[in-house]
């Protein structure tokens, strides 16, 4: 599921009924901007969302999701990244399972994916 700009989700069985919600989705900063040095050198946060729902029949029954970090407290995004991949390399080092599928798949070309800060798989 990568349609993250839009409210509803395109697997209708993860979201509301749009013919009975209005959604509204609010971002700290433009995920669609083409800047990715503001993330990957600077010290900008990853961009976060709220989505939420209101039910048509009874506005101000809100429903949403988490809120995001204010600005003063969200992590940059480049050490959050820094922080995730040395988690992963850690849960690979003492997992068996993903230890032993790191080595099954070690004769596989990585390529780097520094491109995409929010690609963590």
């Amino acid at each position: 599921e990568k349609d993250l700009v839009g409210c509803w989700p395109l697997w209708p069985q993860f979201g509301p009924d749009e013919l009975e919600f209005r959604c509204v989705r609010r971002w700290t900063s433009d995920p669609g901007e083409q800047a990715p040095h503001k993330y990957m050198q600077g010290r900008a946060p990853l961009p976060c969302w709220r989505t939420c729902w209101t039910p048509l029949k009874s506005p101000g029954a809100e429903r949403c999701t988490a809120a995001c970090p204010s600005a003063e407290s969200a992590e940059p995004a480049v050490e959050w990244r820094a922080r995730w991949d040395a988690e992963l390399h850690s849960f690979k080092e003492r997992d068996g399972t993903a230890r032993d599928v790191e080595r099954a798949t070690g004769f596989i070309r990585r390529l780097p994916n520094s491109d995409f800060f929010w690609s963590v798989y």
